[in-house]
């Protein structure tokens, strides 16, 4: 699985300096350090099911399928 911030987040001032940091493996360290470090760029909440499906569910349509 590859994880990389949702470009909607790119809004946030803190994903300014990310926005010329290639999404590549061999940035995904970095990618992580920046979401470590500045938590608002993670989109939230993140579902998981108990058959390990995953979504942001930010909409109640979203949610609904995971209740």
């Amino acid at each position: 699985m590859e994880i990389w911030i949702n470009p909607a987040c790119h809004n946030e001032a803190a994903a300014k300096p990310l926005k010329t940091l290639p999404r590549d493996a061999e940035h995904r360290a970095d990618w992580i350090a920046a979401m470590v470090a500045n938590p608002i760029l993670i989109q939230r909440p993140i579902i998981t099911a108990d058959d390990r499906t995953t979504a942001v569910a930010r909409d109640p349509e979203t949610l609904a399928k995971f209740l």
